[in-house]
């Protein structure tokens, strides 16, 4: 992909956390993320994205919702409160009722299912990166209304 100089210098700037149990998943998210200029860093689970966090603001967490030790949902929650500014991504592969409703709950302001489209992804970080736009976005398969 070919990105103007411009676009090139935001998504330089615009840090991302990816939260995934799995780790070959977090890592080639980051590494597609880093690939294409975001300054993309990995947890494990929600405790350690709570560290990352803690130590270092994220304008955009990507966490999956189902995590051992602490969950993405209650994770979000402790994340927002350090940082209400930054737009949580929940990702997932189950297609579970009501979902949309606990993200929301938690306050994440997307929910991704998995396989991840990374054109989405990508979508949602430019929309918020550095920007620290309040607000919620439709997105495929987890309308945010």
């Amino acid at each position: 992909m070919c990105y103007p100089p411009e676009r090139l210098q935001k998504m330089k700037r615009t840090p991302v956390l990816v939260v995934d149990d799995n780790l070959d998943i977090a890592h080639t998210t980051a590494l597609i993320l880093n690939y294409l200029g975001y300054a993309a860093t990995t947890a494990g689970d929600g405790l350690e994205a709570i560290q990352k966090v803690e130590a270092q603001p994220y304008d955009v967490i990507v966490m999956d919702i189902k995590m051992p030790r602490m969950g993405g949902m209650e994770a979000c929650q402790r994340i927002l409160e350090m940082r209400p500014e930054a737009v949580v991504v929940m990702t997932t592969a189950f297609a579970v009722e009501g979902l949309v409703q606990q993200v929301r709950a938690a306050g994440a302001r997307y929910v991704l299912y998995k396989p991840l489209d990374v054109g989405e992804l990508i979508a949602i970080i430019e929309r918020h990166g550095r920007s620290r736009a309040q607000g919620g976005t439709s997105v495929r398969n987890g309308e945010m209304r």
